[in-house]
C-alpha cells in the first residue's frame, strides 16, 4: 500500500460528502484517523485549515507524514479504491460501470437537497452561513495574504445560500435525484449491486445519497415506488460499515455536540460584534 497509514481524514460526521470518504476507507479496511473539522463554527475557515484545503471544505485526506493527498470526496474514493491490491468488488464489479456511477452520483448536490427540502435544516444552515461569512471576513482582515482565498470562499457561501432558496434550482435537484434513483432501479433489476454481482465504490457513493433523503424525511416516499432500490437500501444498512460510518450522524448527542456550541458562538459573536 502506497503512503503507509494511518491516513488522516479531515471530516465532519453530519456532512454529506465526508460520508463517501469514510465509507470508502472503512470498506477497503484502510487505517485512518478522523479529525473533525466543525463546519458550523468556522473551523474550516481558519488559516491553518485553509493550508490543508484552500476551498475550506471537507473531506480532505492526508498521508501519515502530513502531505495532503486529496481534497474532494470523489478523489478520495477513487484514490482509496487503488489501495491494497484489487479495487472494491474485484472481478464482481464492472469497472466502467463503477466509474460511470461515481461520476453520476458526484454530480448530484446533497447540500442543495438538504437546503431545499428540510426547512428546519435550511433555517439553521442559513443562520450558520451568515455567521461564517462574517467570520471569514474577519479572518481575511487578519490575514491579508489570504484575502483572495477568503473572497472566493465568501462568494461561494453566498451563492450556495441563494441557490438553496431558488425554487427552480431545488426542483432541478429533485428531478436529478429521481432520475438517479430510477437508473439505480433499472440496474438493480439486472445485478444485485450497481456495478455487478459484488459491492463496489459505486455503492459506496450511492449510500450517502439515500441516507441524505432521510434529512428531509423523504426516504420512504422515494423508495416505495422503487422496490429494487428499497431492497438494496436494506442490504446497504445491514453492512457492518453502515453503523460505523453513519451511526454518529444518527445520534442526537453527536448533532447537539457539534451544533449547540456553534449556535452559541454565533450568537455571542453577533451580540459582541467580534468574529
Amino acid at each position: 500500500m502506497a503512503d503507509a497509514g494511518p491516513y488522516t481524514l479531515f471530516d465532519h460526521p453530519l456532512a454529506f460528502h465526508p460520508g463517501k470518504a469514510r465509507l470508502a476507507l472503512v470498506e477497503k479496511q484502510v487505517p485512518f484517523n478522523s479529525k473533525v473539522i466543525n463546519l458550523f463554527n468556522g473551523d474550516s475557515l481558519k488559516p491553518d485549515y485553509l493550508k490543508v484545503n484552500p476551498a475550506g471544505t471537507v473531506p480532505a485526506l492526508a498521508a501519515a507524514d502530513g502531505r495532503v493527498l486529496c481534497t474532494q470526496s470523489r478523489e478520495i474514493v477513487e484514490f482509496v479504491d487503488k489501495l491494497g491490491g484489487a479495487p472494491l468488488g474485484g472481478a464482481g464489479a464492472d469497472r466502467k460501470l463503477v466509474a460511470s456511477w461515481i461520476a453520476k452520483v458526484d454530480a448530484w448536490d446533497g447540500n442543495l437537497y438538504a437546503a431545499g427540502n428540510a426547512p428546519s435544516a435550511a433555517k439553521l444552515l442559513g443562520s450558520i452561513t451568515a455567521f461564517k461569512i462574517k467570520f471569514a471576513e474577519a479572518r481575511a482582515k487578519e490575514n491579508p495574504e489570504l484575502a483572495g482565498t477568503y473572497a472566493k470562499k465568501i462568494a461561494g457561501m453566498k451563492a450556495a445560500d441563494a441557490e438553496g432558496r431558488d425554487a427552480a434550482a431545488v426542483e432541478a435537484n429533485r428531478r436529478q435525484l429521481a432520475a438517479l434513483l430510477d437508473e439505480a432501479e433499472a440496474q438493480l433489476t439486472k445485478t444485485p449491486f450497481l456495478a455487478g454481482s459484488d459491492y463496489s465504490m459505486a455503492d459506496v457513493m450511492m449510500t450517502p445519497v439515500i441516507f441524505r433523503t432521510g434529512v428531509a424525511g423523504q426516504t420512504k416516499d422515494l423508495l416505495a415506488p422503487r422496490p429494487k432500490v428499497s431492497d438494496y437500501w436494506d442490504r446497504l444498512k445491514a453492512r457492518p460499515s453502515y453503523q460505523k460510518v453513519f451511526g454518529p450522524a444518527l445520534s442526537g448527542a453527536t448533532a447537539a455536540g457539534l451544533i449547540l456550541p456553534a449556535v452559541a458562538k454565533a450568537w455571542l459573536a453577533s451580540w459582541t460584534g467580534r468574529y
